[in-house]
């Protein structure tokens, strides 16, 4: 996510900057479903999956913010 947007930066405010911020949005969702994985098949702490998820989800958030 960080290398998406921080590779976008320089673009702003023009339209590939946003192309980059709905690339790091893709990467924040992909973030997500592979710690869901790792939950379901058990490989490692559940409390520290469940973190993980949160903090996953909270940038996806504030990457949709910056999108608007």
């Amino acid at each position: 996510m960080q290398l998406n947007i921080a590779e976008g930066y320089p673009w702003r405010p023009r339209p590939k900057w946003k192309h980059h911020l709905r690339i790091a949005i893709g990467s924040a969702m992909e973030t997500i479903d592979a710690l869901h994985f790792l939950l379901d098949v058990g490989a490692a702490p559940k409390e520290n999956l469940f973190l993980l998820i949160d903090e996953a989800e909270r940038s996806a958030v504030l990457l949709r913010g910056l999108l608007k």
